[in-house]
């Protein structure tokens, strides 16, 4: 009985940090979820909650990973800069993973498949991490009514890249600012 009162509290939190940026979003498995509160200074936090989803496609695993960053405190500072600075952070981010060999695309306008109105940055890698190709389809969407960024990254093997695709289309599709 208390194992299963403390499972019901932990999920209530989760969902409740998750829910700060006020969308909604379809997982085709129940995903793991990690939360982190990063103190950015005596006036802003941010608050981040990761929600990831496996499944296995043409024997490879693709990861479904959506993200929600909720800063409190201080506003995004929008613009190409922001953005510019985000990628270069992903960038990094996957050097520090053991990256070999990447090319970066950025998502043109007619090619987006999230159409809504919110200020949004889509691109793809094809990274070799010493041999192992990845195809990695991103999307990062700001919700400016509740100061937050939601991200969306599926990823697997090159050998599943339509199965990527089609999952990126369908997670993507899914979403539902609230």
């Amino acid at each position: 009985m208390k194992i299963n009162t403390l499972i019901s509290i932990l999920s209530l939190c989760s969902f409740s940090a998750f829910s700060a940026c006020n969308f909604d979003v379809d997982f085709t498995s129940i995903p793991q979820v990690k939360e982190q509160k990063v103190e950015l200074s005596a006036d802003a936090t941010l608050y981040i909650s990761q929600q990831v989803a496996k499944k296995l496609e043409n024997g490879a695993v693709i990861a479904t990973n959506v993200t929600c960053q909720h800063l409190v405190g201080q506003p995004y500072q929008l613009g190409e800069e922001y953005w510019q600075h985000y990628l270069d952070n992903a960038v990094k981010g996957l050097g520090k993973a053991g990256v070999t060999s990447l090319d970066v695309t950025i998502v043109g306008k007619d090619d987006w498949v999230y159409k809504g109105p919110q200020e949004k940055l889509e691109y793809v890698f094809d990274a070799d991490f010493g041999g192992n190709k990845q195809e990695i389809r991103n999307l990062a969407v700001m919700i400016e009514e509740t100061n937050s960024l939601v991200s969306f990254s599926v990823s697997g093997n090159q050998i599943a890249k339509s199965a990527i695709e089609q999952e990126f289309k369908r997670v993507v599709g899914s979403f539902k600012v609230n």
